[in-house]
């Protein structure tokens, strides 16, 4: 969390990864890793670990607006 608050996004995309690989059944670290990855560009990555987010805990509510947030960020379907 330090990472994320001092805006380091590598750093805390190491963190998170890190927790996510500690804990794969955790919906928080995927949905961490979710939401820096998203402020990243990486929006294909993070919609797979926000996903996997809500498959283990369907009621996650931040999870459910990042996703939304992922989904807005990422590239356009069709060309525009």
């Amino acid at each position: 969390m330090k990472a994320v608050q001092s805006g380091d996004l590598k750093g805390a995309r190491v963190a998170f990864e890190r927790a996510v690989k500690q804990a794969p059944r955790s919906p928080e670290a995927h949905n961490s890793l979710g939401w820096v990855l998203t402020a990243d560009g990486q929006t294909a990555e993070a919609i797979a670990h926000l996903e996997t987010a809500l498959r283990l805990k369907p009621d996650f509510l931040e999870a459910h607006i990042n996703l939304a947030s992922a989904f807005a960020a990422g590239p356009r379907l069709g060309g525009s």
